[in-house]
């Protein structure tokens, strides 16, 4: 197997593409915080504080998990199609995009339907 640095970077900015859509789509999903903070009172100043923590965290996982499959699919599906350097970039945001958005709907499913999370 063949180390390029060029392809680490890649996959490297593909992951924090992934993630930070990830963070975006839990928290447009996860809405707001709910209380208003303000700086008399440090118990609500520290519950805003953990559930952007929390959000980021949960957010990053989906980002990961998205960045996982899309990896799995370009080495599966699109390497074998011949596509110019400009169209495979689109596809794969399109497609990583697409995947972020399934995974957060199943883990809206999952947490508050089924309530198994």
């Amino acid at each position: 197997m063949k180390f390029s640095i060029k392809k680490t970077g890649n996959y490297i900015a593909w992951l924090l593409i992934s993630v930070v859509l990830g963070i975006t789509n839990f928290l447009y999903r996860a809405g707001s915080y709910p209380f208003k903070s303000n700086s008399e009172n440090i118990f609500l100043s520290i519950l805003e504080f953990a559930f952007y923590i929390a959000s980021c965290i949960i957010g990053s996982v989906i980002g990961i998990i998205a960045f996982i499959l899309l990896s799995i699919i370009e080495k599966k599906l699109l390497k074998k199609l011949s596509f110019s350097t400009f169209n495979l970039k689109l596809i794969k945001l399109l497609t990583l995009i697409i995947l972020v958005i399934i995974i957060g709907v199943i883990h809206d499913i999952l947490e508050f339907d089924l309530d198994w999370i």
